[in-house]
């Protein structure tokens, strides 16, 4: 006979293989259902667009979601075959959900050309009644392998051809080249081609993008046509795109300030401005400098101080003149180019001031396609979408420009940023900074020297380390005595813990957590977040952790630097506002562990 003691760990073990078994059949039959929603959304492929967006719930654009669809279903794809192997797919059970990894090859159909890739798409999935649906689409490595092969298997990318077609070009730099100490671009207008010449020391820093933060320094430069007329003295520091604001006119700068040329060679306004923006509706151009405005008429007179109208007033002082969409590319300016064949068809523009002194653009943007010779540069082009102008103080205004990069050779295929310019009551430009949101920006005023921003994370609709999601963005600008600001900067991604006495408004919000496999909806951050936001205030000050969660959250924070073993160390260093911080989370979540070896 069994005693009592040795029929119960019969009965637990016997309750654990029976709970193993249902775990795993659970499991199993959720895989069975993922394989039959990728048999469906696989045989869907041939439909309809709109039919095939059905099976996505994402804040990816439609234009991101179907050019990696097209690929898959083989539209367009002239001389390449896609092969997706939806049968083969792999399925893991993560804490964000469902991910699912599809192989999938493209292939050269050309006759003679034997050219294969082999790569993988990744799908996220969440339930959605007895279905699913994809919340997430990865396919950076995919589409990659798709252009690379497209390039190879292009029959209008012939090299040799492209470089013939320079020659004369390249031929005729090389010759003004013994006039001038470089020739750095070219560019092609009206028929006629027009050098980029310096005198004295010049790199494209702008090609590397890890250099594009360095200026030049010690040169001169200036604009020579194909015949070797000087239509730019050699005398500026930037010489704009050919045509860019008004037909056969270029804008140069000299000592920080704009004029303009035409292309016959003539001065037409001496640089001398801060900014011109041309003003159609009156064919005149409305000059600024230092924060007095003027204007020139149609014939180049100019009128000291004032505007034209009112409307006129109106155009610039609610920055009308930056339109609601607004393109740079090939098909919209005159491309300059490197008469170089290491850098063939790399595209540059240089926008107007109106444009680079409200900080939308910088003053040289490069990495333009020039043609089909997606060789060296891979954005086709680059969009704003609207601009949004918000009032801070009585002194102080916030400019917002959505921009959004096409880009051939990237993760997304569509790059979206939000660029804020603070400008003060007469449109200087105060600061700049780059935002990723995606939904409206809130802006509040904190005290008198500080304001607060917050939106939502445009790449934040999955979880980022944190049991809940999406969670806001913060970002503090302070204002300063002399009506400036100053953008502050936090190590903390819970930014207000560290600028604001918080309240309960910090923690609640519209949330999402991942569930048993299941997705729920929050209104109160949970307490591993909170932990995590407290984690921060403690880890700014060097506090060493105990548990291996604490410790892992910084595991690759660089500027992390453990020092101190107890609270009680760091305790005199902390500021008001962090000392505020830290006993409302603990009225909360609970008081801190102390380190048990103190």
């Amino acid at each position: 006979m069994f005693h009592v003691s040795q029929k119960i760990k019969l009965i637990v073990l016997a309750l654990a293989v029976l709970v193993v078994g249902c775990s795993i059949l659970r499991k199993d039959d959720v895989e069975k259902d993922v394989r039959v929603f990728l048999t469906t959304f696989q045989n869907s492929l041939p439909k309809p667009d709109a039919e095939i967006l059905k099976f996505f719930n994402t804040p990816q654009t439609n234009e991101v979601i179907m050019l990696a669809v097209d690929v898959l279903r083989n539209k367009d794809l002239a001389n390449i075959k896609c092969i997706p192997s939806f049968d083969k797919a792999l399925i893991y059970f993560e804490d964000q959900g469902i991910r699912v990894v599809v192989p999938a090859s493209v292939e050269s159909t050309d006759m003679g050309v034997n050219l294969k890739n082999v790569s993988i798409v990744t799908f996220y999935l969440k339930r959605k009644d007895n279905s699913f649906y994809i919340s997430k689409l990865e396919g950076e490595e995919f589409y990659n392998s798709f252009v690379s092969l497209r390039n190879q298997t292009d029959g209008s990318f012939n090299l040799e051809k492209e470089l013939l077609s320079r020659k004369s070009i390249f031929d005729k730099a090389k010759e003004l080249q013994q006039q001038y100490d470089s020739v750095i671009w070219y560019a092609q207008y009206d028929s006629m081609t027009y050098f980029y010449v310096v005198n004295g020391q010049w790199s494209n820093y702008f090609v590397g993008y890890q250099n594009d933060y360095l200026r030049q320094t010690n040169y001169k430069m200036g604009l020579v046509d194909q015949n070797g007329k000087v239509i730019v003295p050699v005398e500026f520091e930037l010489v704009g795109t050919l045509g860019f604001s008004l037909p056969k006119t270029v804008e140069v700068k000299k000592d920080g300030k704009v004029g303009y040329f035409n292309l016959e060679g003539e001065q037409l306004i001496a640089a001398e401005y801060d900014m011109i923006i041309p003003y159609p509706a009156e064919e005149t151009l409305i000059v600024k400098k230092d924060s007095v405005y003027g204007w020139f008429n149609a014939a180049y007179q100019y009128y000291p101080s004032g505007f034209s109208s009112p409307t006129a007033e109106k155009y610039v002082k609610q920055f009308q003149f930056l339109p609601s969409q607004f393109v740079l590319g090939e098909k919209k300016q005159v491309l300059c180019e490197i008469p170089n064949a290491e850098y063939l068809a790399y595209g540059i523009i240089i926008p107007s001031s109106y444009w680079t002194r409200t900080g939308i653009f910088n003053e040289i943007i490069g990495g333009f396609t020039i043609g089909d010779l997606q060789r060296n540069a891979w954005t086709e082009y680059i969009e704003t979408d609207g601009s949004v102008l918000t009032s801070i103080t009585d002194k102080i205004s916030a400019l917002i420009t959505t921009v959004k990069e096409r880009y051939l050779d990237g993760r997304e295929e569509f790059y979206i940023h939000d660029r804020l310019v603070y400008v003060n009551s007469s449109n200087d430009t105060l600061a700049t900074q780059e935002l990723s949101t995606h939904g409206k920006v809130e802006f509040k005023r904190i005290n008198e020297t500080l304001i607060e921003l917050k939106y939502p994370d445009r790449y934040s609709y999955e979880p980022e380390g944190y049991d809940d999601y999406p969670i806001l963005i913060y970002n503090y600008t302070h204002l300063n005595p002399d009506f400036t600001v100053s953008t502050l900067k936090s190590n903390r991604r819970f930014s207000f813990t560290q600028f604001v006495k918080m309240d309960s408004s910090y923690l609640t919000g519209e949330f999402k957590t991942w569930i048993n496999e299941k997705e729920e909806n929050l209104t109160f951050l949970s307490n591993s977040t909170l932990m995590c936001m407290r984690n921060e205030i403690l880890a700014d000050y060097g506090y060493k952790f105990v548990a291996q969660t604490d410790i892992d959250q910084f595991k690759y924070v660089k500027w992390y630097k453990p020092e101190y073993d107890s609270f009680s160390q760091i305790a005199d260093k902390l500021t008001e506002i962090d000392k505020y911080n830290l006993a409302f989370l603990e009225k909360v979540i609970g008081p801190l562990k102390q380190n048990v070896n103190m």
